[in-house]
């Protein structure tokens, strides 16, 4: 017998109707959404990685670099706790922790995959993390750059944001 006859018929006939070009509407949904949740898995990981490497930027030794990382953990460290107390239930989460970019690279995709969130505020919640994401990449490398010339000298957050602003 062939692996054919052994999948139950919906699954054939829905193979059978994507190979002749008519992909269902659900299936173009969930692929639409995954594709979504994806784009968001992605940029969580980028955002978080561009948190601790301007926390590393900013640093001259290994010590700092460590004790700089607090800054990193902190922020991941409360939006852990806000999606494991306000998200705990998909269905009734509230929206803002889809649209804030730190909880909604934990919850995004689980919404979007379950259909609990509205795709207005999936999109909203997306292009929110990408521009935050990008915008922190940018920011996270001129730190570096601009660090690079101040090896061994004393900083402050003051003088981090007139040293990049000035190039």
């Amino acid at each position: 017998a062939s692996i054919v006859s052994r999948l139950p018929t919906s699954i054939v006939t829905s193979i059978s109707n994507i190979a002749a070009g008519r992909l269902q509407w659900w299936v173009a949904l969930l692929v639409f959404l995954g594709a979504l949740a994806l784009i968001v898995l992605v940029f969580g990981i980028l955002l978080y990685s561009s948190f601790a490497a301007f926390a590393g930027s900013i640093s001259s030794t290994q010590e700092q670099a460590a004790s700089n990382q607090g800054i990193f953990v902190m922020i991941m460290v409360i939006a852990y706790i806000l999606v494991l107390t306000q998200g705990s239930d998909i269905q009734t989460a509230p929206t803002w922790l889809f649209l804030v970019p730190f909880t909604a690279a934990l919850i995004l995709p689980t919404g979007l995959l379950l259909g609990t969130v509205s795709t207005s505020v999936a999109i909203a919640g997306v292009a929110i993390l990408v521009v935050l994401t990008v915008g922190l990449v940018i920011f996270a490398g001129r730190v570096y750059k601009a660090m690079a010339l101040y090896k061994g000298q004393s900083t402050n957050f003051k003088k981090i944001f007139k040293i990049v602003s000035t190039k």
